[in-house]
């Protein structure tokens, strides 16, 4: 999931910095182009050598110009347990990268006069609420689409217990803000599955439904789906990986297509993914398909909302500067990251599921992009890709960006590391908690959770049940527990839970480490 979005080894905290990066890294120079014929033997030698330096399983690249694809390669293994190459057509997930064919297929609706970019949400959606009456009345298709909601990103347990995706939205109503109302980008990966509601409200069908139907259909996006059950079936598809005891293993394809697709469940290729660049690069245009109206693309690439505060990276300082010869501001549009370097227009987002990462870039004025997916949880080293692609194209002065890139990969794992030690060092099993048949019973928030269920089983472990997934609750100190969700790869744990007691010692819920807080619903056994 992004978005879903965990970016480095599953970590929140990763998690976190890849949503601070996904709009600080600028991928493109000023210059010239040389001749329309490029031999990209060098720079292929080079991404190669960086996959095996980072020990990423595979990637591909596919680079566009002028309404052509100039460039199209696999890199090392769809799967390391098994072996085959990664080729132009294989297929990987790609994450937020999904973010901007839901701006486009509202885009279209504008089009044809069915909606305006401006409407208000609750137009469309009568039960949309936000945690106040006066900014939901305001929020439009807009707001959610340009990030300047100012609403903080949902916990991802949202949606490892929503039904369907009205069920995730609905729960945007607990989202708590972190900046004023359309003052600058908060990245609230909700927001697109809210606006995929509105778009298939309207279209009258599902929004993966539309999208095939309006922009992957039209353009022979035939490796292009919007169902991870069925990607992974196929006979070309990449499987995710993840560091898992320090060494790189596959894992099961697991996205909640039902719950967010429209905010990061699209799968691709290259391939496929270097048409719809052509189509962004080509004034909606390609192959002589109208796919989009120029103004859609437009409005789709028109900075909207500041990236500043919140989501202002310290990556972007550290790795490409900032200032005349770096990056002097950075935007959210809608669905693309817009910034500028060295004078230059950038138009680019990245994506990140669980496995799997897609990094894209544009200049614009150049008609010149590209793509880079890749089946492992490496997202510095796409955009490493990507610099040294456009670096090479426009002939300027060779830099290792793979290794300014990993350098800095490396720092914030160290940070990562002293951050979980510090965590650690808080933990004591040794003080005692209560016998876990005190713990046993039925809680309920009143709202963003729902009911959950916690049990004993027989061997002492508690057990948390809420909706359909399990979690595990670790003793950490006293009536403190790690929660950590049962799945088919090691996950980190989701959160804390402190359980609560009365006067005369009884469990009467507990708070969690989010924010949330649960009173018990059931009596105690001694009561």
């Amino acid at each position: 999931m992004f978005d879903h979005w965990r970016a480095r080894h599953g970590s929140s905290a990763g998690g976190r910095r890849f949503i601070a990066f996904i709009l600080a890294i600028a991928t493109a120079t000023s210059g010239g182009f040389a001749a329309p014929q490029r031999d990209f033997t060098q720079i292929d030698a080079q991404i190669e050598e960086a996959r095996r330096t980072w020990q990423q399983p595979g990637l591909a690249v596919a680079v566009v110009e002028d309404g052509r694809v100039i460039h199209a390669r696999g890199f090392g293994t769809r799967n390391m347990s098994t072996g085959e190459p990664v080729d132009a057509d294989t297929v990987f997930g790609i994450g937020s990268c999904t973010k901007s064919f839901v701006s486009a297929t509202a885009g279209q609706l504008v089009e044809s006069g069915r909606l305006k970019w401006d409407d208000r949400v609750r137009d469309h959606l009568p039960w949309f609420a936000l945690h106040d009456e006066a900014t939901t009345n305001m929020v439009t298709l807009r707001d959610l689409l340009a990030m300047r909601t100012g609403l903080e990103g949902s916990p991802g347990i949202f949606r490892e217990i929503a039904k369907d995706r009205t069920d995730l939205v609905r729960r945007m109503r607990y989202l708590k803000p972190l900046a004023p109302f359309r003052s600058e980008m908060v990245y609230t990966t909700d927001n697109y599955t809210a606006a995929g509601l509105v778009v298939a409200q309207i279209a009258g069908t599902n929004w993966e439904t539309v999208a095939q139907n309006q922009i992957w259909g039209p353009l022979g996006m035939t490796h292009t789906n919007a169902d991870h059950r069925v990607a992974r079936a196929l006979s070309n598809s990449a499987s995710p990986h993840m560091a898992i005891d320090g060494r790189m293993a596959p894992i099961p394809w697991i996205y909640e297509d039902h719950v967010a697709l429209p905010a990061g469940g699209v799968n691709s290729s290259v391939n496929d993914m270097a048409r719809w660049l052509m189509v962004l690069l080509g004034q909606g245009s390609w192959n002589g398909k109208q796919i989009l109206q120029p103004s859609t693309v437009q409005e789709m690439e028109t900075p909207h909302t500041p990236n500043r505060g919140h989501y202002k990276s310290k990556a972007l300082a550290t790795i490409l500067g900032e200032g005349p010869d770096g990056v002097r501001f950075m935007s959210y549009a809608l669905g693309l990251g817009i910034q500028d370097y060295h004078g230059s227009t950038v138009v680019q987002h990245d994506g990140a599921i669980d496995g799997f990462r897609c990094t894209l870039a544009m200049l614009p004025e150049k008609k010149f992009g590209v793509v880079v997916l890749l089946n492992g949880p490496y997202w510095l080293l796409g955009h490493a890709v990507t610099q040294l692609v456009l670096d090479y194209a426009l002939d300027l002065p060779a830099k290792d960006w793979p290794a300014a890139f990993k350098a800095y990969s490396d720092h914030m794992d160290r940070e990562e590391m002293q951050e979980e030690q510090r965590i650690q060092g808080q933990r004591n099993p040794r003080l005692p908690a209560l016998s876990s048949s005190a713990y046993a019973s039925r809680y309920h928030d009143d709202g963003a959770f729902g009911e959950v269920e916690i049990k004993a089983e027989p061997n002492g472990k508690l057990i948390m049940s809420a909706g359909p997934v399990t979690y595990e609750l670790q003793h950490w100190r006293r009536d403190t527990f790690a929660v950590v969700k049962r799945w088919p790869y090691p996950v980190p744990r989701s959160f804390f839970v402190s359980f609560l007691t009365d006067a005369a010692g009884e469990v009467t819920g507990f708070k969690t480490s989010y924010g949330g807080e649960f009173h018990r619903t059931e009596p105690s056994p001694g009561s």
